[in-house]
């Protein structure tokens, strides 16, 4: 495919965030792929498996350069293809792509205002989401939620109280570590990823899990 162009940060703290947020995408992407791969296509696998080794590498060097205080995780966090997406389309410049993915697109979402940043276990947490989650989340009906995906576990979920129409607090579930993936859903209790992007009102939010 040929490239995007991209409208990145000039400030050198926040690059260095979103690359490595970026990193943890394209890592969580290739666990989903690889999985969804067939048995007897062990060439691809082996492609993802040197692919997923390479970004490995360049996440963990990302991440000392951020903070030597980041919680170190035992698993990389998997998130859906059409998520990676979507986060990855707030940094592309309209119009740049000479091709369109054929993925679905969703409303945004922010965390304490921006799309990738740091949060603490048990720590409060401002969520917002722009007119088309706004829509979406009306035609819901329903009340609203934060799920988190973080390493391998089964997603967790928070209530939101709302502050205002497109905005809510909620609290960081206690126990995460690493990275997390967070989106705005009404359906609480789903259990795999594919259920939840279906379900996925606005999102997702990338969050660094702080000690």
């Amino acid at each position: 495919m040929p490239p995007c162009r991209y409208l990145l940060p000039n400030n050198g703290t926040e690059l260095v965030l979103l690359m490595g947020a970026l990193k943890s995408v394209e890592l969580g992407v290739l666990m989903s792929l690889a999985e969804s791969l067939p048995p007897a296509d062990t060439s691809a696998t082996t492609v993802l498996s040197s692919i997923a080794g390479v970004a490995a590498t360049q996440n963990a060097l990302l991440h000392t350069y951020m903070s030597s205080n980041a919680s170190i995780e035992s698993f990389e966090t998997p998130t859906s293809g059409v998520w990676g997406y979507n986060f990855v389309l707030e940094y592309i410049q309209p119009g740049s792509c000479a091709l369109e993915l054929p993925l679905a697109i969703l409303p945004m979402l922010t965390m304490n205002n921006k799309s990738a940043g740091y949060a603490r276990p048990g720590a409060n947490v401002t969520f917002g989401w722009d007119a088309a989650g706004r829509s979406a989340a009306s035609r819901s009906g329903k009340p609203l939620y934060i799920a988190w995906v973080n390493q391998v576990d089964a997603p967790s979920f928070t209530s939101l109280s709302l502050l205002g129409d497109g905005l809510g607090i909620t609290n960081v579930p206690p126990g995460l570590s690493g990275t997390a993936f967070a989106v705005l859903t009404a359906q609480p209790g789903l259990t795999s990823i594919n259920e939840l992007t279906e379900a996925t009102l606005a999102g997702p939010v990338v969050a660094r899990l702080m000690p």
